[in-house]
């Protein structure tokens, strides 16, 4: 995986659902400051809530860092084919694509950036899609991580091609992950 320092990230979306979350995370932004799980206003992303999570970030007395699911969108349900509310991302058995998705978490939650990545898996033998995924990282004091908001996207050709094969994903046997890239803001 490629990390890339670059250009505005307003600007690197193909989701305009994506895009619109990261718009309303940036004017919400205290400063330097990380926002607050309470600063978000989901009237203000509401093309993005159906493909919206936001993680809770749990840490052992022994360091260990993992993410429970404390909300999972309708379209990420349909997607993925499970209500995964109340699961820790690192027991979900969803192949190559499970690890990316930990790393951009841990990713975002270690450099305090908002983080997007984009991934194409084959879920189906010989169907690849891509994947667009941005991840905010929110904390309480302003400065210490405790949460994450993340969204995932399709890209619209790849949707409409896999409309009919929904029922067929099984996302543990997602293979192929290739062109990954994640980009922060500078």
């Amino acid at each position: 995986m490629r990390f890339a320092l670059g250009a505005s990230l307003s600007q690197e979306f193909q989701s305009s659902r994506l895009k619109a979350l990261y718009g309303h995370y940036r004017a919400v932004m205290p400063g330097e400051r990380l926002p607050r799980r309470s600063d978000i206003d989901p009237a203000q992303m509401i093309a993005a809530i159906p493909n919206t999570y936001i993680v809770v970030v749990e840490r052992s007395p022994a360091g260990d860092t993992t993410f429970r699911l404390q909300l999972f969108g309708t379209e990420l349900v349909r997607l993925f084919g499970a209500e995964l509310t109340g699961e820790q991302v690192c027991t979900l058995d969803l192949g190559d694509w499970g690890n990316e998705w930990r790393s951009t978490l841990r990713y975002a939650m270690r450099t305090q950036r908002p983080v997007i990545a984009t991934h194409r898996i084959e879920v189906i033998r010989h169907l690849p899609i891509t994947i667009e995924h941005v991840v905010l990282p929110l904390s309480q004091d302003g400065l210490a991580v405790d949460r994450l908001i993340g969204a995932i996207d399709m890209l619209e050709d790849d949707r409409d091609a896999l409309r009919n094969h929904m029922s067929r994903i099984d996302w543990s046997n997602a293979r192929a992950v290739t062109d990954g890239l994640r980009k922060v803001p500078d």
